[in-house]
Order: C-alpha cells, then structure tokens, then sequence
C-alpha cells in the first residue's frame, strides 16, 4: 500500500469503511520549541532588566576595562600610540581612553546607545588597519592579527545589535507613554 505523510494514500480495505479523522498525529515539538519550563526560563531570563544590564556590561568589558588600562598606566599607554605612529601619544592615548570609557557607560546606561556604539565600532574598525596589520606580516603574528580583526567583526555586529535593541525599547517606551 502506497503511503503519504498523512497516512495511507488510498485507504485499503481494513480503512475504506472508517470515517476519515484528518491527518496523523504529528510528533511532539522538540524541547526547544515547546514552550516547556526551559524556555519559560530563558524568557524569564531575556526579559529580565537585570540581565540586561548585564549583557551590555559585558559587550562593554574590552573597550571600559581598555579604558582604565589607558588611564592608570597613561604613560607607557601613550608610548605604545607614538609605536603605531600616532602622535601626540598623549593626546591620542586621553581620546582613546575617553571614548573608551564614555561609550561604554553611555551604552550600560542605554543613554544616546546609537551614538556610543558607533563611536566604539569605528574605534574597533579603526585599530585593525593602525595596530593589527594582518596582510602586512606573515606566519603566526598574520595569524594572530587576522583573528583579532575576525573578532572585531563580531564585536561590532554585537554592538549594532546593542543599538538596534536600544532604539526598539525606545519606541516601545514612547507608544506606550501615550
């Protein structure tokens, strides 16, 4: 007997005189898509302002910790600007760590989170070409720089995503103040 996806496709003698029910049962949704306790728990979680908080002080870490990296030790920071030949490095050393940290408390805040996640995306797009050069070096320090730029990448998807997020509570908020 042929069969289809939904049971015999011409019903035979042992189904010809039964009423027809509509198709088979389909199998149970996988866990993932249940509605189950565990995505009730990831929901839970996702629409908690905690962890909210918490995620973009966490897509912050690099650019604040590298900040006041820069700022306590400003002096051998500002050598290592002059190295990749920006100068003052002391000028370019005090930008850097203020656009560093500003941006990073501007976005853990989601105030003006556009604006900061821009400015930490062109500074990331910006150190790939001054500090890590990848196509002019070879074997591993090559390698090492091109991973760091592949990094990069991802780091400012995520804080595109940040300001995307950032501007849709932000209309949420406005529809829902009227």
């Amino acid at each position: 007997m042929n069969h289809t996806r939904h049971g015999p496709a011409t019903p035979g003698p042992a189904t010809a005189n039964r009423p027809q029910r509509g198709p088979a049962r389909r199998p149970p949704r996988p866990w993932w898509k249940a509605g189950g306790p565990l995505p009730a728990l990831i929901a839970l979680l996702l629409d908690s302002r905690s962890f909210d908080i918490l995620a973009r002080v966490l897509l912050t870490f690099a650019f604040w910790t590298g900040g006041f990296a820069k700022l306590f030790d400003f002096g051998e920071n500002a050598a290592m600007m002059e190295s990749f030949g920006l100068q003052p490095g002391w000028a370019v050393n005090l930008v850097v760590l203020v656009v560093q940290i500003g941006a990073s408390l501007l976005i853990i805040l989601d105030r003006g989170t556009w604006l900061a996640a821009g400015a930490l995306a062109v500074f990331t797009v910006l150190t790939v070409p001054i500090a890590h050069p990848f196509w002019a070096k070879e074997g591993e320090d090559a390698f090492r720089d091109l991973t760091v730029a592949v990094e990069h990448v991802s780091v400012i998807g995520g804080l595109a995503v940040c300001a995307i997020l950032s501007r849709r509570r932000a209309l949420r908020h406005e529809r829902n103040a009227w």
